[in-house]
Parts: C-alpha cells; structure tokens; sequence
C-alpha cells in the first residue's frame, strides 16, 4: 500500500452529480462546538475549517447546523441557520473555505423527536411514535 498506487485516484478531481471537486477527500461532519453560545459562526469555527481546507480536503461538510432554535437544536453552541442575521457568518466561512478550491456542504440539522419539550413549544416530529430516549413524539411526553 505504500507505493501510493492503490489510493492514486484519491488526489484526482471527481463529481458529485455535476458537482466538480478537486479530489475525493471528504471531511465527514464532526462536531466542534466552536460556534458561539447563540449559533453564529466564529473565527474559531472558520479557522477550524479552513485548516482542513489548507490540509487538502476536496469537500468538506459542516457539523450539524441547526434549522429551528432551540427546538431543532443537537447541542450546546450549535450553529445555527434559522435567522437571515446569520447568512453573514456562513457567507464569510464559504468565501474563506473556498478559497482553497475546497467546497463545502451545510449539515442541515433538526432535532425532531429526539428533542425534549422546551419553554412549552412542542418539538417536530414525523409520527406519534415516541423516541425510545426522550419518549417524546410530537411534543406529547410519555
């Protein structure tokens, strides 16, 4: 494996769908908690994921972004996507990521179900079905 011809396809451009990327390292979602404590990107988030641009990654794809504060939150100091405030934050770490020839992908994220009832407003969920963690459904807890 170390004569680099089994992996030589890695490092060469590819598609997804019509999609070009300048190789095929994708950096999986990971959790960082750098946003700040009310989901805006930070300098540390982009930093983070400017690193992974610098470090030769052909896409990556963002933690999990939150679409419905708080509800559809996953965890503390969650990015957020829920308010037009925030389309700046995000604007600057695309500019910053792609200016590696990296492209990157939002995580969109609910919660849904798996979310607990907070400040009395009912969590989304697909069905009645309650998760087996929070057993909470639709808002209805067990």
């Amino acid at each position: 494996m170390g004569d680099g011809k089994v992996f030589k396809r890695i490092f060469k451009p590819g598609f997804m769908g019509t999609l070009e990327v300048k190789n095929r390292i994708v950096m999986a979602p990971m959790a960082t908690r750098l946003a700040s404590e009310v989901g805006e990107v930070t300098q540390g988030l982009i930093d983070y994921y400017v690193e992974r641009a610098k470090g030769g990654a052909g896409t990556i794809i963002t933690e999990a972004v939150c679409l419905d504060y708080p509800l559809g939150a996953l965890s503390p100091n969650n990015i957020k996507i829920d308010h037009n405030s925030l389309i700046a934050g995000h604007n600057e770490l695309v500019e910053f990521v792609h200016a590696y020839g990296t492209k990157i992908l939002c995580l969109l994220w609910h919660h849904g179900r798996n979310n607990r009832v907070i400040d009395g407003r009912q969590p989304a969920a697909p069905s009645a079905i309650a998760c087996k963690f929070t057993r909470c459904s639709t808002g209805k807890e067990s």
